[in-house]
């Protein structure tokens, strides 16, 4: 039987208990909860473990249009949706039922299925996107999170296939205050860091972005993690930059 996991943004027990109806009849095993907006305390990595638990193949979100219009809650969705597919290796199907707000999603969202629930045929393209086969993302780089009250909020990157002779992460409307390199999946105790940069100053367009690097050499089995203070609006990383070519991978969070 296929799992689906459905969050809610607008605490509305009769919409929920409606769609969680609907989807049973087609035989899907349902779980969820109501959204806290508490950046601050990291609700939103509390439900990672749930999710996991519960095997959902897809991620129902229950929009609200004055909920989705709030910066600090598509940064808690954003940043469940890259830590859940960090923790799963694969890109969650992910549909968006009701409003999307007048704010472009998050990049993560890009992929998502957006429905209307007045519509018919909403209920069978969840089911499908349920059963749809679960892949690994095709972008070469990986991408993941870790929080908790006592050690703060950091991101996980690194290759997927090839090896990057030093790497950089940057933020714009946030700070980084701490940086490593260890094994992929775990924060590291201790890491050796081999010619570190701070607060280096990085601008794309309209965008800029404060970066840290370090020139460890990288492959698909290690991680650059980098703590992160604030709820960025953008990450931009990649290979360190050799040159005005270097390659570079742009998030969009809120």
């Amino acid at each position: 039987m296929a799992n689906i996991w459905i969050t809610a943004l607008a605490k509305d027990p009769a919409s929920v208990q409606a769609v969680t109806q609907h989807l049973k009849q087609y035989g899907l095993g349902v779980g969820g909860h109501f959204w806290i907006d508490d950046l601050e305390k990291f609700a939103w990595f509390d439900v990672l473990d749930e999710m996991v638990k519960h095997n959902a193949t897809a991620w129902v979100i229950l929009s609200n249009e004055a909920e989705i219009a709030k910066p600090s809650v598509r940064y808690g969705l954003n940043a469940l949706a890259i830590a859940l597919n960090g923790r799963t290796g694969t890109d969650m199907p992910i549909v968006w039922i009701g409003a999307a707000g007048t704010e472009p999603l998050p990049t993560v969202f890009g992929a998502a299925l957006k429905v209307d629930d007045k519509t018919p045929s909403w209920q069978a393209k969840v089911v499908a996107m349920a059963h749809r086969t679960r892949k690994a993302p095709a972008a070469p780089y990986r991408i993941s999170m870790h929080a908790h009250s006592r050690f703060g909020q950091w991101y996980e990157v690194g290759p997927v296939g090839d090896t990057w002779a030093g790497v950089m992460f940057g933020v714009a409307g946030a700070q980084i205050d701490f940086h490593g390199v260890g094994p992929k999946g775990d924060l590291p105790e201790k890491a050796v860091l081999e010619y570190p940069q701070k607060d280096m100053k990085l601008a794309l367009g309209d965008t800029e972005y404060t970066a840290w690097a370090v020139q460890n050499v990288v492959d698909p089995g290690q991680s650059y993690f980098v703590r992160v203070r604030g709820s960025p609006t953008s990450l931009l990383f990649g290979p360190l930059a050799q040159g005005d070519d270097a390659e570079v991978y742009v998030l969009r969070c809120s």
